[in-house]
């Protein structure tokens, strides 16, 4: 192992005018290496190696200890772990300052992911702390700042207090950590909320086979702060899996009181053990408060002993999207003082959530089945925790939550949940081959033709332990009538000529018809675009529903190309035409091909624009974007520039702007007339272009020298 501290310090000076000196500095996170798994506390010998222990003193107290170097006075810490177990025998980690401790990255950027097809992956942590069952892991009792880890596995935490993993007095902030096999005898099986808005916010995290002798098997808290009688909590938990946990005296999982809030979104619960519920927030009558519960896309099953809510005392519970069912503990429990409640596009089993409010306008589906028709097993399914994956032949969950449009962000794998013809309800979102909708405009230098890579965005299924990939593409015309729910045309709507058709890309297989062409004849669409419809199939022979692709026709401006003349010493005219290398090819056939069929388009040259030291003489006529109340004159080539002086050596210099036939202007190009007299720089005399310039640069030498 190699141990490395990175810290930089820049300071800049820049001289101001009037103003002295200007100082900045800039300072960046201090890494503290780990490079020993040996529990080294700073004693004879210890200074080859930094372990675990001695980064955490060293990042306390700003000073080097054992064989790690200081941590920073100014700016972040981060202690860095390998892969491997770190198994403590001091005791617990007394954490005082902020400090960020993460394990081996589990970060893999040249690695595919298997749900979404892109990189980078992540995988499952590869560092382990642990107790041992002889302490806890981490107390920030009387720490000035938050606790964040990392790629993590917690494990065998014990105490006889309360906080068998973390004792948080601060924030706690956990991605992609696993908490397991640890005990308080008191509260907080895993953490234990000790201060008023000490706060826990864990994503991707699993939270298994965690007891306390007392209340909260995952998570208990303090329900009271100096003479306050309500203290302040915020507990999140993201994409993650509390599962096995138990309690004997409340919660098998969280245990809320005071004025918290708790969610849980995108999550699972399941088998947690509890006198009262796996989430339990009941606060006595007298000190009743602003308390919430929330479930988003939660999938709480099989709770034998306990119910999975439990709610009394508090202002608000909410639960959508979730999944309550076969739980023979119970589903919901609401005390004498119930909170306000809603609830939609809930799979509910029984009526004990019935009081959650709602009903069929709610879109909440009555489980009638069992969970193995409805769910396979729990399970690795390819994401950083184990889920409960709707079966394809689900008919409570599957497509029965939110329509696509209102269905946003990930499921628990970090999926998105646009997949099928609607959100699934529960945690987990099963991959179904699905068409999305894709919209594009036509391509420079493609004939005014739009082409679509229409599975970019498209969705592939999977079963109960494979994914597939997406194979066919069908774009059904009038003569398919293998699906009688199917519009047979396969332009829905809009343009004057339009044909959907396949570009032929020369695929090995051309089954995999990827790309689609949208061809108008080179007419624009306007307002009113052309829309197609096809569908996808994969490699499980699963046929998508069908999904539109809108293409908009449009015209490419031409080209207007920078031209040099010249003119004769003595002759006060040259006629040229500006156009002959300009082209409207962006448009394909459809500009150049039709670009001189009529009369050569005319030029604008605008007021500021003309030139200098002579004049434009050609045919003029009404710009095509001139109107009444902003008339343009433009020229009709060939043009004609005629000096106004025909001695003069100086060039002239004009700009213009060229239209196509559907009278779209291009940029700007400029033409510049030169003479032919004589150049010095060739050994030639008699350039006043050149002699002009000398004299001003002698000026300025002179001045310069007087100064």
């Amino acid at each position: 192992m190699n141990m490395t501290k990175k810290r930089k310090l820049g300071f800049l000076s820049l001289p101001l005018l009037a103003a002295g000196w200007f100082a900045w500095a800039a300072t960046s996170d201090t890494v503290i290496t780990v490079t020993t798994f040996a529990d080294e506390n700073g004693g004879a010998g210890s200074t080859a190696a930094c372990s675990l222990r001695e980064a955490v003193v060293a990042v306390n107290e700003r000073r080097t200890f054992g064989g790690c170097p200081a941590g920073a006075r100014i700016g972040d810490n981060i202690i860095q772990l390998e892969a491997g177990s770190y198994d403590l025998s001091g005791g617990e980690l007394a954490v005082k300052v902020p400090v960020l401790i993460t394990g081996e990255s589990t970060t893999r950027s040249d690695e595919i992911n298997p749900l979404t097809g892109n990189m980078p992956n992540r995988v499952r942590p590869l560092t382990t702390i642990n107790a041992a069952g002889a302490s806890r892991i981490f107390n920030t009792e009387g720490s000035n700042g938050g606790l964040v880890l990392r790629d993590l596995v917690l494990a065998n935490g014990r105490t006889a207090g309360k906080g068998g993993a973390i004792y948080a007095a601060v924030g706690v902030s956990l991605d992609n950590v696993v908490i397991e096999n640890s005990e308080a005898v008191l509260d907080g099986g895993a953490i234990f909320l000790a201060s008023n808005n000490a706060s826990l916010s864990a994503t991707g995290s699993v939270f298994r086979n965690n007891h306390s002798d007392g209340k909260g098997g995952v998570l208990a808290m303090s329900c009271s702060q100096d003479l306050s009688p309500l203290a302040q909590h915020d507990v999140l938990f993201s994409q993650s899996l509390l599962l096995e946990n138990s309690s004997l005296q409340g919660a098998g999982a969280v245990e809320g009181c005071g004025n918290t809030s708790i969610a849980l979104s995108a999550s699972t619960l399941s088998k947690n053990e509890s006198l009262t519920g796996a989430i339990a927030y009941a606060q006595p009558v007298a000190t009743a408060g602003s308390g919430q519960v929330s479930f988003s896309h939660v999938t709480a099953v099989e709770h034998a002993v306990g119910a999975v809510l439990f709610v009394d005392g508090i202002a608000t519970t909410t639960v959508s999207g979730s999944i309550l069912g076969w739980n023979t503990g119970g589903n919901c429990v609401f005390g004498t003082l119930p909170p306000s409640r809603s609830s939609t596009y809930n799979a509910l089993e029984g009526s004990s959530c019935s009081s959650l409010g709602g009903g069929s306008s709610s879109h909440n589906v009555p489980i009638t089945a069992s969970l193995n028709d409805e769910l396979a097993p729990l399970g690795d399914h390819k994401g950083l925790t184990d889920i409960y994956l709707p079966r394809s032949t689900s008919v409570h969950l599957l497509d029965k939550g939110e329509v696509l449009e209102s269905c946003t962000g990930a499921d628990q794998r970090g999926i998105s949940r646009q997949s099928g013809s609607a959100c699934d309800i529960g945690a987990a979102e099963r991959l179904q081959v699905t068409a999305l909708d894709d919209t594009a405009d036509s391509r420079s230098g493609a004939d005014r033709m739009a082409i679509i890579n229409i599975l970019a965005n498209d969705r592939f299924s999977e079963s109960d332990s494979t994914i597939y990939e997406l194979d066919e593409v069908f774009l059904p015309g009038p003569s398919d009538t293998t699906d009688p729910a199917f519009m047979y045309d396969a332009v829905l709507y809009g343009g004057a000529n339009p044909v959907c058709s396949w570009r032929d890309d020369s695929e090995a297989d051309e089954k995999k018809r990827r790309r689609l062409v949208v061809d108008n004849g080179g007419v624009e669409t306007g307002t009113t675009p052309i829309v197609c419809q096809y569908r996808v199939s994969d490699t499980n022979n699963e046929l998508s529903k069908p999904a539109k692709a809108t293409a908009n026709i449009k015209n490419f401006a031409p080209v207007a190309v920078p031209d040099t003349y010249v003119r004769r010493m003595g002759v006060a005219s040259i006629t040229f035409n500006p156009l002959e290398n300009d082209h409207d090819d962006n448009d394909g056939v459809h500009g150049s091909g039709t670009w001189w069929i009529t009369a050569s388009p005319p030029i604008y040259v605008s007021e500021a624009n003309q030139p200098r030291l002579g004049h434009i003489d050609a045919t003029k006529g009404p710009c095509v974007d001139s109107t009444l109340s902003s008339p343009k004159e433009c020229y009709f080539p060939p043009l004609t520039y005629v000096a106004d002086n025909v001695d003069s050596p100086f060039s002239d210099r004009f700009s213009y702007v060229v239209y196509d036939k559907d009278g779209l202007a291009s940029a700007s190009a400029i033409v510049t007339i030169k003479t032919d007299a004589k150049d010095p720089d060739k050994g030639e005399t008699g350039s006043l272009d050149v002699l002009f310039g000398l004299f001003l640069a002698l000026l300025g030498w002179r001045r310069a020298c007087r100064q």
